[in-house]
């Protein structure tokens, strides 16, 4: 059985990866934008972007949603 974890890097695998391809993208020109969930900042995450060469953008705290409402 997979972890959610697994299932994620799956996802990422599957429609970041592919978006690039399929748009005709290079990944090197863009950042994957995330919050900081901790499904996403999980090491396994973390090492399958650094393995395919993408790069997160990381949230501040301070930008996030629930704080702009405020």
């Amino acid at each position: 059985m997979y972890s959610f974890v697994s299932v994620l890097c799956k996802i990422l695998e599957d429609n970041v990866l592919g978006a690039y391809c399929d748009l005709h993208m290079d990944p090197h020109q863009f950042f994957f934008q995330q919050d900081n969930d901790p499904k996403h900042t999980a090491k396994i995450v973390k090492a399958w972007f650094k393995e395919n060469d993408v790069d997160p953008l990381q949230m501040c705290v301070s930008l996030s949603p629930q704080i702009l409402r405020s």
